[in-house]
């Protein structure tokens, strides 16, 4: 969970970090202004500020954060009452912060991979309330999920890991015009901070699971 100093200090840096935020799009073909920029600084204007709710499609694409994770819209709902947007996020586990992750050897097998996963999703999932973002609810038993996969890094020189954490963000509107700015706080604050959290504080929380009796092999959310 976050601490009081550690939301105050979110909330103080989620301008510069919704502003650093920045497209990564090798596939796409065309790129409209509203998508190369977004998400902005809640500080400033945003283009789709205000627009039909349907301008939102706009968004979907890849966003290299500065941290050096990727965030990547790929659906979007198709109005303010419809399920939330999918996204997924990449995160390479040699960022700064995951080191712990290979020294305590907690991806070297599967049962490993498995209660890492599933620690991730419940400090997700406490993390997300009361914010426009959801992962899948996890149950009592440490089961392998669908939120959070941790699978090989095949795009880097180095063998090397992946977590995927696959989640839901309800796009705000006003009726149905966008509200631009909320949007960017919760991108540039809410997410960040919730992803960033849990690989700043103790991971070792899931090495108890790791190095015990292996988890049951159980398939959950």
């Amino acid at each position: 969970m976050v601490t009081a100093a550690t939301a105050a200090a979110a909330g103080e840096e989620s301008a510069a970090t919704g502003a650093a935020i920045t497209t990564d799009r090798a596939a796409s073909t065309t790129t409209s202004p509203e998508t190369a920029s977004w998400p902005t600084s809640s500080a400033t204007s945003t283009p789709l500020d205000g627009r039909s709710y349907a301008a939102y499609k706009a968004i979907v694409g890849r966003y290299r954060a500065p941290a050096g994770w990727f965030l990547h819209i790929d659906r979007v709902q198709s109005d303010p009452y419809a399920p939330p947007t999918r996204i997924h996020v990449d995160v390479p586990t040699d960022l700064h912060g995951l080191a712990l992750l290979d020294e305590a050897d907690l991806l070297a097998d599967v049962d490993r991979r498995l209660a890492v996963g599933d620690f991730l999703t419940r400090e997700l999932h406490a993390g997300f309330r009361g914010t426009a973002l959801s992962i899948a609810s996890p149950g009592q038993e440490i089961a392998e999920r669908s939120s959070i996969i941790v699978r090989p890094d095949e795009t880097g020189e180095k063998p090397g890991w992946i977590l995927e954490v696959r989640a839901r963000l309800a796009l705000p509107a006003q009726g149905r015009s966008i509200q631009g700015h909320e949007a960017s706080r919760i991108v540039g604050r809410d997410l960040v901070r919730e992803l960033e959290e849990p690989w700043t504080s103790p991971v070792s929380g899931a090495t108890g699971s790791c190095t015990t009796s292996p988890p049951s092999r159980t398939t959950g959310p």
